[in-house]
């Protein structure tokens, strides 16, 4: 009845909480199909389903402090605006556009509204529910397993790109609840290591490469910055082993096609690429762009122009890398804007040492290797409210 009557005192937060979960699950839910369902159905529709119960003064001033604060970026939305009149693409343009806008904008107002006015339970349970939703995840994967890793939606309505992400995701936010939480029993100690391997190991039968190092890169950053954490020195000792207990049991249980999947990351011979069509295309498309660069330099060819330029745009609507794609598609100009809010966010974050930090590292690596700017909407809404906590220094 307790817990009843503290839901009801915090009604609004509650709904905020619940929304900003969906609308997370959503963005990696949705993966190929993001233009369609995501942008124009289903983003809009839980926004304005929340807007009808929180849409006060309070909210409202939040939105204005961050139109306020990141005059960069919306200069930024603006220059891509401009490229579609010059775009061969258009359709695809205004897609990635409304992604950088309908999505990346709500979620960042209810981020900021969560922060500054809720409880600590109450993010903590947003934490709760993220890792909750994986290990669910990674229960249904260990019983369809093996899956298809072509990016067909061969896992419910994902690929395995988007589950990888989402898993990769929850793992992150795992270890920062789990860090920030006194666990002093041993059972206590035993349930967490329990749970990181279950996610640990449908993250890796995945085979989404971009996540799973990614992650490991999380991990090594978070280390460095938490070293003199006591209970660090022993939790990493059994990431370690979990590690090499995966890499033994993957010889030997798992499926070849995992197993050859990761052989493309040990060793980049040209006879190992050639026998993996996604890395082999990714080449292909990184010296495709750098051409286009050429050509191309200051203004770029718009916003969503690469499939008119690619030979293997048939299946594939992106060079696989934000940092060409956006010098390939806006030019100088572009790249110029994005590198700016980059960098400063980047900095801010070290110095601040925000938790944000490793999602944005995270998902920065993601976009060396895979997805288009629309899907690194971490990136986009570390750098909004990263723009807000600089300028706004009380």
């Amino acid at each position: 009845m307790n817990i009843l009557n503290y839901i009801n005192q915090n009604k609004k937060d509650f709904i905020i909480f619940f929304i900003l979960c969906a609308e997370i699950f959503v963005f990696h839910a949705t993966a190929k199909n993001r233009i369609y369902i995501s942008t124009f159905i289903l983003m809009p529709l839980i926004s304005l389903i929340g807007t009808y119960y929180f849409l006060d003064k309070q909210i409202i001033e939040v939105a204005k402090r961050i139109v306020k604060n990141n005059l960069v970026y919306f200069i930024f939305i603006l220059y891509l605006v401009t490229t579609l009149f010059y775009s061969p693409v258009t359709v695809y343009g205004v897609s990635k556009i409304l992604g950088l806008t309908i999505f990346i904008l709500p979620i960042s107002i209810k981020i900021l509204y969560l922060k500054e006015n809720s409880s600590k339970e109450i993010l903590k349970q947003f934490a709760y529910i993220i890792i909750l939703t994986g290990i669910i995840l990674s229960v249904i994967l260990f019983y369809l397993w093996p899956i298809k890793y072509d990016g067909t939606k061969s896992f419910l309505i994902w690929s395995h790109n988007g589950l990888g992400r989402y898993l990769a995701f929850s793992i992150i936010t795992y270890i920062i609840l789990y860090h920030s939480i006194k666990i002093e029993s041993v059972k206590e100690r035993i349930f967490y290591y329990s749970i990181y391997f279950i996610i640990y190991l449908a993250l890796y039968l995945t085979a989404l490469r971009a996540a799973y190092y990614g992650v490991h890169i999380v991990l090594v950053l978070y280390y460095l910055f938490n070293y003199k954490n006591k209970n660090l020195k022993m939790d990493y000792l059994f990431y370690i082993i979990v590690f090499v207990i995966i890499q033994i049991a993957d010889k030997y249980l798992f499926s070849n096609i995992t197993v050859d999947r990761f052989k493309i990351i040990e060793g980049l011979s040209k006879s190992v690429i050639s026998n993996d069509a996604s890395l082999g295309a990714r080449l292909i498309m990184w010296r495709e762009s750098v051409e286009v660069i050429k050509n191309n330099f200051i203004f770029g060819i718009g916003i969503g122009g690469y499939p008119s330029v690619s030979k293997i745009a048939a299946q594939l609507l992106y060079p696989h890398n934000i940092f060409l794609e956006l010098f390939l598609e806006t030019g100088l100009i572009g790249i110029t804007l994005f590198t700016y809010l980059f960098l400063n966010t980047l900095k801010t974050l070290i110095v601040k040492k925000d938790v944000l930090f490793y999602f944005f590292i995270l998902y920065s690596f993601y976009g060396l290797f895979i997805g288009d700017i629309s899907f690194m909407k971490i990136i986009f809404i570390s750098i909004i409210l990263n723009n807000i906590s600089k300028n706004e220094k009380n």
